[in-house]
């Protein structure tokens, strides 16, 4: 399943992202582990449908978290995949 988000650890903060898109939004870590906590079948909060909207035109009224959002763990090795789905546009099951 690809997800229409993907919510990731980046350089010193996070970041929200939509696959094939150059641009991303910033999240606070107080949003970024909401998302990170949240159970997979809880409603995208209204705080992350409205940016989303704004920022890519998307419409996530409605949606699960777990169906719209992959939220990417930390990884032990300090770096993260953000950077590669940024830079390359790849969705969540790119070959890093």
């Amino acid at each position: 399943m690809q997800h229409a988000l993907i919510a990731s650890l980046f350089m010193d903060g996070h970041l929200l992202l939509r696959p094939g898109q150059h641009n991303g939004l910033r999240l606070g870590a107080a949003r970024f582990k909401e998302l990170a906590d949240a159970h997979p079948n809880a409603p995208v909060p209204q705080w992350a449908a409205d940016a989303v909207r704004q920022a890519w035109g998307l419409d996530l009224a409605g949606r699960r978290i777990g169906q719209s959002i992959l939220v990417r763990k930390p990884s032990p090795y300090g770096y993260v995949r953000a950077s590669y789905e940024i830079n390359l546009g790849c969705n969540y099951d790119c070959v890093h």
